[in-house]
């Protein structure tokens, strides 16, 4: 790349300034036309794959079974395709935007719709494949702020991320990974522009783009940072001036209009900054492309064409009221939950699933306490989470091969804290005196579920005072058993991914991991009479939203924060402080 850090600044800082006004209204009219369209398609996508499959939901139950049927295949086939079209549409309206801005030509949509028409029918069936892992690629590393809201939702979820990073392989594994997936994403940059501008295959296109980035890359990261370190300031001082004139409109922080006002323009500023850093970024490629003559594509207006102020102004203020409806009612809503429990996550403070954990869980006022369970080779329970003993006590040797009494009591340790396993009637008594409940995790490794539980319930009924206990497992079997031999316990499933309805389960509660979370789900729960408990919620900003939230249960391994979360709330709720908070949600 034969461009300077220097001309690069120059030259798209001179371009996103002689063209803001048509990025921001075109800006406006593609979230619009995605949020009301895209998401309309990608939920209809859905749909068919559960209807021609016959499945009630999309979960790790039914995923094999989904892939294993044909017409159900199709529907994944066809779900998947409907996400890379909308993925392709929309980087496609910003390549041309820029591209024709850069060539003195305002694009119309329709002129727009024609060239991306043409890249469509460019893609055959060979090259899909490479388009699809492209994206794929982009998802975990978000493209250098390349992104888009379609894949806001695809990320690893954190039950992954976090259990991977508590062992030191684990973390240092995550972080290579991060790190390649950043090196691959940055050297691919020009694939799509490429493709876009250029004639050529996206195959062809991945190859040059590797070449191009062979060197040159300190220019790309000179003219970004500065750039946006310039928008950021301006976002920064835009964000305060308003914040002090809504203090001065309303002193109390108590005029639902007046910050439905301050609300708005605030995610108004914070979707343009992100939506002109990908222009900064895509201005910069196309500048370099057009530099070194790759831009094939011949952006034409038609004759007599003038610039539509009036049409501007109109997608700016359909944008503006559409957010301001949405914001008002969400500004209106976001109150806590008084009736949440907050369930310490295998204790607080200590080794996981250990008595001083569950003692330190009680010290903080959590309402339950969850555990894990298992069972040892001679059939009795211990405390522990990993089917096998290396993470914690260094042993490579499954729980289910030991006895009991070689489990029960084994050192084990996490970071400089140490303590040993303990039995389940051991965790139990210790709950009883400290009138903690228990929130039991039951993980049968492969044990037959009907001999697991009726193991179980003798344990269970050995107990006293267990009216609040709630019983709980990631395998359906063991809980449709239990369920079936003793419907007084609190059954609930935990489901890693879920997506679609509950139908089927029949449980007093369900665990749902905050990769599959919505307020839908809750609903159904509620209009089935059971809960929806949530994991592993350990962000402040994810603990201040879910605390807003109608789940019943937030499981985390704070619970100290998630209780002071709850207050803070609770203390500081006029609608500025709703607005503060709302504005630190990702989601």
């Amino acid at each position: 790349m034969d461009v300077s850090a220097k001309e690069l600044f120059k030259a798209v800082g001179h371009n996103l300034l002689q063209n803001k006004w048509l990025f921001l209204s075109q800006g406006a009219l593609l979230q619009l036309v995605l949020l009301l369209l895209g998401t309309a398609l990608v939920q209809f996508g859905f749909r068919l794959i559960l209807v021609i499959s016959g499945q009630p939901n999309l979960s790790l139950d039914t995923f094999k079974a989904i892939l294993l049927d044909p017409l159900g295949l199709a529907g994944v086939l066809i779900f998947v395709t409907i996400v890379a079209f909308l993925l392709f549409f929309e980087y496609a309206i910003l390549t041309f935007l820029v591209a024709g801005s850069y060539q003195n030509q305002k694009l119309t949509w329709k002129n727009i719709c024609i060239l991306t028409a043409k890249r469509i029918r460019k893609l055959n069936w060979k090259q899909i494949p490479f388009f699809l892992l492209y994206f794929l690629s982009m998802v975990p590393a978000a493209n250098l702020d390349m992104g888009s809201f379609l894949t806001d939702r695809l990320y690893i979820p954190h039950f992954i991320t976090g259990e991977l990073m508590k062992t030191t392989t684990g973390l240092w594994g995550m972080m290579i990974l991060w790190l390649v997936l950043i090196y691959v994403n940055f050297r691919l940059l020009f694939t799509l522009p490429l493709t876009m501008v250029n004639e050529q295959s996206i195959v062809a296109n991945i190859r040059k783009s590797w070449a191009m980035t062979k060197k040159g890359k300190h220019t790309f990261v000179f003219s970004w940072l500065a750039l946006e370190s310039i928008l950021a300031i301006l976002t920064i001082c835009m964000l305060l001036f308003f914040l002090f004139l809504g203090g001065v409109l309303d002193t109390s922080g108590q005029s639902i209009v007046v910050e439905t006002v301050l609300f708005t323009i605030f995610k108004t500023l914070m979707f343009y900054q992100t939506f002109l850093t990908k222009l900064i970024i895509l201005s910069s490629i196309l500048y370099v492309l057009k530099k070194e003559n790759e831009v094939q594509v011949v952006c034409q207006m038609p004759e007599g064409h003038r610039k539509n102020t009036l049409g501007i102004v109109l997608i700016l203020t359909m944008f503006t009221l559409f957010l301001g409806v949405y914001n008002s009612v969400r500004l209106y809503t976001a109150s806590l939950n008084p009736h949440q429990l907050v369930i310490a996550h295998r204790g607080f403070n200590a080794v996981e699933n250990s008595i001083q954990g569950l003692q330190n869980a009680a010290k903080v006022h959590a309402d339950y306490v969850e555990l894990d369970v298992q069972m040892t080779k001679d059939g009795k329970f211990v405390v522990v989470h990993d089917y096998d003993l290396k993470r914690l006590a260094n042993i490579q040797q499954r729980v289910k091969e030991r006895d009991f009494q070689e489990v029960k009591g084994l050192p084990i340790s996490q970071g400089n804290q140490k303590a040993v396993i303990p039995s389940l009637n051991e965790f139990v008594q210790k709950a009883q005196e400290l009138d903690m409940a228990l929130l039991i995790e039951l993980k049968p490794d492969g044990q037959d579920p009907q001999f697991f539980v009726q193991k179980f319930l003798e344990e269970w009924d050995s107990w006293s005072n267990t009216a609040a206990y709630k019983v709980m497992s990631l395998d359906k079997d063991v809980m449709q058993c239990l369920k079936q031999e003793r419907p007084s316990i609190c059954s609930g499933y935990v489901i890693p991914i879920q997506f679609g309805h509950f139908e089927g389960f029949h449980m007093d509660f369900y665990v749902i991991e905050d990769f599959s979370y919505n307020e839908a789900l809750v609903q159904e729960a509620h209009e089935d009479q059971a809960e929806l408990f949530v994991w592993t919620i350990n962000e402040e900003s994810q603990m201040e939203r879910y605390a807003q939230s109608d789940a019943d249960g937030i499981i985390t391994d704070y619970p100290d924060q998630m209780q002071n979360v709850k207050k803070n709330i609770q203390k500081y709720d006029t609608y500025l402080d709703r607005v503060l908070r709302l504005i630190t949600d990702t989601k």
